[in-house]
């Protein structure tokens, strides 16, 4: 749902609504295997300032191992994910964009964006995940993972709490006496999310009564709600001057361009192996740019 309002010559507006719904979701279902067939056990989280503080130190729960009678016995399915229940993903999200055309040749555009949507993956942007509920068992009880004790906070690993995350573009031009012309983009986008995937072995397992299942010696698990940890935002600025010569034949455009304008080190990704490198740094945004370039339209 949008609208358009022209508010003056030149100068419009649009502002929408969406809403996307994403269904006929699917899932893997071992045979083999019921939900008894696992058993729960716990482990305690590291006491670390960096962790959420109802996580630092915690119990963590709803953890599953398979018997060690059915470890390794599979009879995998894929079917439809209402078979077991009712799996969701949606999208809300609002956009309000302008668009200026003024006088002296300068022309502006831009944009917020506010919605659900989250990116994902070790690279940015990666790809993108709305918020999603998969609050039923497929295989094991740890499909609900994971809880913390009564009194705590509860951390659901089958329900993201996607934040409703703020996106801002503009960019404009202006022409310049004697055929040159100026540019600048900007953006303003959130910072990726990050985990903190922490491995254990037997030695941290409460609960259970004896060994991993099937001579495993370290299971690894998100110790942090998923889609719960973001990094700075990043903030960037592209400037160009260009020179615009024309001829008989076409038209020569001579191009100055310079990317992160500000020289912004940016975090893009960082290290989500719980460990003594956690948190650093993997990927960050390019170093100032500067390029020169001809363009030639004919």
């Amino acid at each position: 749902m949008s609208v358009d309002r022209q508010l003056s010559s030149g100068i419009a507006v649009n502002a929408g609504y969406y809403r996307t719904i994403y269904g006929n979701q699917i899932v893997t279902r071992n045979q083999a295997t019921t939900p008894a067939d696992y058993d729960p056990y716990c482990i305690t989280a590291p006491v670390d300032p960096r962790l959420p503080a109802n996580v630092s130190g915690q119990q963590i729960c709803g953890l599953y191992d398979i018997t060690p009678t059915k470890f390794g016995v599979v009879n995998n399915v894929v079917t439809r994910a209402d078979n077991f229940g009712h799996a969701s993903e949606h999208y809300n999200g609002v956009d309000v964009n302008f668009i200026a055309r003024l006088v002296r040749g300068i022309n502006l555009s831009g944009g917020w964006n506010v919605g659900n949507a989250i990116s994902t993956l070790t690279t940015f942007p990666g790809a993108t995940t709305s918020k999603s509920n998969t609050c039923f068992i497929v295989n094991s009880p740890q499909d609900l993972k994971f809880t913390l004790p009564s009194g705590s906070t509860v951390l659901t690993g089958c329900e993201t709490g996607n934040p409703y995350q703020h996106r801002f573009r503009a960019n404009g031009s202006v022409q310049l006496p004697y055929g040159w012309q100026a540019a600048a983009v900007y953006q303003s986008l959130p910072g990726p999310n990050y985990d903190a995937n922490y491995t254990f072995g037997n030695a941290q397992v409460q609960g259970l009564g004896r060994n991993l299942s099937g001579g495993v010696s370290a299971i690894t698990v998100n110790l942090v709600p998923p889609l719960s940890q973001f990094l700075d935002r990043i903030n960037q600025v592209d400037v160009r001057l260009s020179k615009i010569v024309r001829t008989g034949g076409g038209r020569y455009q001579f191009n100055f361009d310079i990317y992160n304008l500000s020289n912004s080190s940016a975090i893009l990704w960082v290290n989500s192996t719980y460990g003594p490198n956690w948190l650093s740094p993997t990927s960050t945004l390019d170093a100032r740019l500067i390029k020169f370039g001809i363009q030639y339209d004919f």
